[in-house]
């Protein structure tokens, strides 16, 4: 009995059918990513505060930044993965998987350092609010401080997507955004 495999030769077959099939999982994880972000929001909103939701919003470019600084690192990984996956050169797919922990690892770092420590600069230069400027101070801080957990997940799901496996990212991603939800009878409103 022949095990099947969770990656797709992108090889080999019709282009546009590997593709659709490829696409369809990181629509789904998208749409997953668009709800976690939006049920944080209506549980910061509805149960923290008015100025703690200000604050969140008041950090979302920088936080994009962040994101996107650490999400082209990622992605980057993904190139040098899939053409070595693609040429079927298992040296140079284990060397490219090796480096991808590294550029993770201390770019992660990195980002994660200038976050913590650039937070207060920059939400002033931003010219935030001075009644939300500590609460944004603190949610960079805290959030991009964990700059490295958020590229340990994309740099994983991007050697994944790079040798044809666009279902287990998914996977892990929608397991994390349930485990996420609000339960009935934990909320603290006042």
């Amino acid at each position: 009995m022949q095990k099947k495999n969770a990656s797709l030769n992108m090889t080999q077959g019709n282009p546009v059918t590997l593709l659709i099939l490829f696409a369809i999982p990181m629509f789904i994880g998208g749409l997953f990513q668009l709800m976690y972000n939006m049920v944080d929001t209506i549980v910061v909103g509805r149960y923290v505060s008015i100025e703690a939701l200000a604050a969140i919003g008041a950090t979302s470019s920088t936080m994009m930044f962040f994101m996107q600084m650490g999400g082209g690192m990622t992605n980057a990984l993904s190139v040098i993965v899939s053409q070595a996956e693609g040429a079927r050169q298992e040296a140079r797919l284990k060397k490219a998987i090796s480096h991808a922990l590294y550029l993770v690892l201390f770019g992660g770092i990195l980002l994660g350092l200038i976050a913590f420590f650039g937070a207060g600069p920059l939400m002033r230069l931003l010219g935030t609010p001075e009644n939300i400027i500590h609460d944004s101070v603190k949610y960079i801080r805290i959030v991009g401080g964990l700059t490295i957990a958020l590229m340990s997940y994309n740099g994983v799901a991007s050697v994944l997507r790079a040798i044809g496996d666009s279902r287990t990212p998914l996977y892990f991603l929608i397991i994390c955004s349930c485990g996420r939800m609000p339960r009935p009878g934990n909320s603290t409103e006042k």
